[in-house]
């Protein structure tokens, strides 16, 4: 049965290994695993005075606010098995050379650590509040996605739709003229305007669904894209596919055109300074390290492998992990080779 894996990896992560044990070897659904997380939390809060002080969960479940609608299970499954798998990952596999020096390490975990609460608010709220629809089939093909997406080395983008296996695992519910406090939570071609778009990680007050404007008309900067969820239909704030630059909608830039001050359309890379549908493999040709594949670096014009720990390095990003750029030589990271 589909999400066998994913399910019961995402109890590991909120319950431990012993409540897993038992269903290892089970055909479980998407909704077998909740029944379980639902049993671990109630024996969780049960001896949650003998476990405070001496325990604590792989992935911390977010407070919720006094007044603040709970998070269901569904949603915390779904949020700690993917943003909370990187949280994990920073705090597991980093030894303790790579959390020493502080800086990568302390920017990158805080920054997975902040999309894991806006995964669960976003969420978890719209949800509760009748605001936004989580379909649990769709959760473990997305899951899968999500993973992958958010384990490989990072690119500029400038969009952040949805990767398409996760297009369909949550859908807006709000009409234009009703209240939101995220994007996701309008129906697909609407944005949220007038909330707090520039709060971290989480906008403070709430806006209304409205519709994308025209070009030449002032936009709003959406700061969705400071902490990417890559779920859900888009919501562009500029008509046609279009996203606001500089307060006002970008010219929307077809493959082969020039990408330069522009958005590419849909799921189109800016590469070689022209929109494109991949970025450039190890041994194509560059002119800066965003045109090459997410494994490699532009060295000279040239696209190369991105280095393992030994080789000699001068420059960040150019390393699987981390230059030392005192050293100048690549350092493994967190497990990267």
């Amino acid at each position: 049965m589909r999400g066998t894996h994913d399910t019961v990896g995402i109890v590991r992560v909120l319950c431990g290994p012993s409540i897993v044990a038992g269903l290892a070897s089970a055909s479980l659904a998407f909704i077998v695993s909740l029944a379980a997380l639902s049993a671990c939390k109630r024996e969780s809060t049960a001896d949650a005075d003998k476990t405070a002080r001496s325990a604590k969960p792989a992935v911390a479940i977010s407070a919720v606010a006094d007044g603040a609608p709970a998070i269901p299970l569904a949603v915390e499954m779904f949020c700690a098995s993917t943003f909370g798998e990187r949280v994990k990952h920073y705090d597991d596999d980093c030894s303790a050379d790579d959390k020493k020096d502080n800086g990568p390490w302390l920017g990158w975990s805080e920054t997975e650590r902040r999309r894991l609460e806006r995964c669960r608010v976003t969420l978890g709220e719209g949800v509760a509040k009748g605001r936004l629809a989580f379909d649990e089939a769709e959760a473990p093909a997305c899951m899968t996605a999500l993973r992958a997406k958010l384990s490989a080395p990072a690119k500029p983008e400038r969009r952040y739709d949805a990767l398409p296996e996760c297009a369909k695992v949550v859908t807006g519910k709000v009409a234009a003229g009703g209240t939101c406090r995220f994007d996701l939570e309008c129906k697909a071609g609407l944005v949220c305007t007038g909330n707090e778009t520039f709060a971290h990680p989480l906008p403070t007050t709430e806006g209304t669904c409205s519709a994308p404007v025209d070009r030449g008309t002032h936009c709003e900067h959406r700061d969705d894209n400071a902490l990417p969820l890559y779920i859900g239909e888009p919501h562009y704030s500029c008509k046609g596919g279009s996203e606001c630059m500089a307060g006002d909608c970008a010219k929307v830039a077809k493959a082969g055109e020039p990408c330069a001050g522009s958005v590419c359309e849909g799921s189109l890379v800016c590469v070689l300074g022209r929109c494109a549908k991949t970025r450039v493999p190890a041994g194509g040709k560059c002119n800066d390290w965003p045109d090459c594949a997410a494994d490699a670096y532009c060295a000279k014009g040239t696209c190369r492998l991105l280095e393992p720990a030994g080789a000699a390095c001068s420059s960040i990003g150019t390393c699987k992990g981390f230059c030392d750029l005192d050293a100048k030589k690549c350092r493994d990271f967190c497990g990267s080779g």
